[in-house]
């Protein structure tokens, strides 16, 4: 093929990905500009059709959308996009409640957080051997872990304790991160080893892109709702829960995906 850069192609989507994320990054009590969806989600569409004749002439498109052909890229970027929606969330609220809420320093907010980074990083070098062997099965076990997790911290939420909140809620963080670390590594490594060689920067380029838009749209969804709730009742515990609810709910599409998978490829 003609592997000649595709400059209108990048412009197109570097285009769309700002009109697309601006709206979700802007502060929402000065308002947020919505309207720009309209024209982000107009050259997508423009950005599809010019990729398809772009690859049609022989040449290398920036995204390759023929990888969407395949059931296993597919189905792992719908684990990775929705995975995200509710991981990146998840810390934004964490912290607020930790440190406006419960009023923890910056330093003793990011320790109570800590259980979830060593069981991430832990589990992330296990499951990266473990993926050869099992497949899908591991990040699908990863996502069933990061919900389990929480939505316990949630649910932990909502009860009052003599002990300081970051104690209770360590275990579930624990298992929380230990979900991410058998998810997040091992999905894309299994996701992209189904790509052929030549097409792999685009694939690899489209789930990272994919992640930050839905990073930035779960994290406007879930503060939408905590903030809603913190401004109904004025307290951060409830809120946290029922945000990290929200986080489960959106995780639930990965779950979804990931057995949806596991039992294509059992047939």
């Amino acid at each position: 093929k003609d592997t000649r850069l595709d400059p209108i192609g990048t412009v197109l989507i570097g285009a769309a990905a700002l009109l697309l994320m601006v709206p979700l990054l802007q502060d929402s009590a000065s308002g947020r500009s919505w309207w720009l969806m309209g024209p982000g989600a107009a050259l997508i569409v423009v950005f599809v059709a010019w990729e398809r004749r772009f690859a049609a002439r022989g040449r290398q498109p920036v995204m390759d959308l023929a990888l969407f052909r395949q059931r296993s890229y597919t189905l792992g970027m719908t684990i990775s996009t929705s995975y995200f929606g509710g991981y990146s969330a998840l810390f934004i609220i964490l912290t607020l409640t930790l440190q406006q809420g419960l009023h923890y320093s910056p330093l003793a907010a990011g320790l109570t957080q800590l259980p979830f980074a060593v069981g991430e990083t832990v589990a992330a070098a296990i499951g990266g051997r473990m993926v050869n062997r099992f497949g899908r099965v591991v990040p699908a076990v990863g996502v069933a872990c990061t919900m389990a997790g929480v939505g316990a911290a949630g649910v932990l939420g909502t009860w009052t304790y003599s002990i300081p909140y970051g104690w209770v809620i360590a275990p579930a963080l624990l298992v929380g991160g230990i979900g991410a670390g058998l998810t997040i590594s091992p999905n894309q490594a299994h996701t992209l080893a189904q790509v052929p060689v030549s097409g792999g920067g685009s694939a690899a380029g489209v789930m990272q892109t994919s992640q930050r838009l839905s990073s930035a749209l779960g994290i406007a969804i879930v503060s939408a709702v905590f903030f809603a709730r913190v401004s109904h009742g004025g307290d951060y515990l409830p809120a946290l829960s029922i945000g990290l609810w929200v986080c489960v709910g959106i995780q639930a599409i990965a779950l979804v995906a990931a057995l949806a998978d596991l039992a294509l490829t059992r047939r």
